[in-house]
């Protein structure tokens, strides 16, 4: 395609025009201007046309990279669950768009696995484990951490488990001690019933030699002033 230059004034304008594009592409300013079409011609026209597809692109491109600042904002306070849906001219961009979108979910996925296994073990249930296989780095360390915290707990528990058997079987003997202790005390209190019964009739004996003692005594007094009696008559 042939461009004519009609005249200096448009040479002018073509001129001033790409000084204005190249001050937008070395980022010096945050807008294109256009040339004025009826001053450059049909070159004017064409410069325009790709003045506007790469201002276009550049728009494209800068609204993926404000999506990634985004993105980046929500990963850093743990929300994993963030995408970046926006598209860009520049395909290294959407690279980059796919690779931060697979890197959130693989975070989202292995963070659930944890969350579910936590969630599990908050309900006793101890069996389940994290798959460590194909994770790396921290991703890798936290499920092993994970894991070692399951396995510490779970030999906590055993540890408790046998602890109360063993608990029961001293539960179960002392409580046969008690109640061997309990009919040794039933067999003392009967045999200290009979003892007290036995000391009673003794006491009861005691009293009534007690009374014949005395009796005979009276007996003894008035046979003793009889002789007295006796002796004087």
């Amino acid at each position: 395609m042939g461009f004519l230059f009609g005249n200096n004034q448009a040479n002018n304008e073509i001129r001033r025009g790409l000084e204005e594009f190249f001050k937008y592409l070395n980022r010096e300013r945050n807008s294109i201007e256009l040339l004025d079409e009826n001053k450059g011609g049909e070159l004017a026209k064409f410069i325009n046309e790709n003045m506007q597809k790469v201002f276009e692109g550049e728009q494209k491109d800068l609204g993926l990279i404000g999506e990634i600042m985004t993105f980046g904002e929500k990963m850093s306070k743990g929300n994993f669950t963030a995408r970046i849906s926006l598209n860009a001219k520049n395909p290294r961009l959407n690279h980059l768009r796919s690779e931060l979108n697979e890197l959130a979910q693989i975070l989202d996925k292995n963070v659930n696995v944890i969350i579910h296994a936590l969630g599990e073990y908050t309900n006793n249930n101890f069996m389940g484990r994290v798959n460590e296989q194909g994770l790396h780095f921290d991703l890798a360390r936290l499920a092993q951490g994970t894991n070692h915290l399951v396995n510490a707990i779970t030999e906590i528990l055993v540890e408790n488990v046998l602890n109360a058997h063993a608990l029961n079987e001293s539960s179960n003997e002392l409580m046969l001690n008690i109640e061997t202790l309990n009919r040794n005390f039933t067999q003392a209190a009967a045999a200290l019933e009979e003892t007290a019964a036995a000391v009673e009739e003794i006491t009861s004996n005691i009293k009534g030699n007690t009374e014949s003692v005395i009796q005979m005594a009276s007996y003894a007094n008035h046979l003793s002033s009889s002789a007295n009696e006796g002796k004087a008559l």
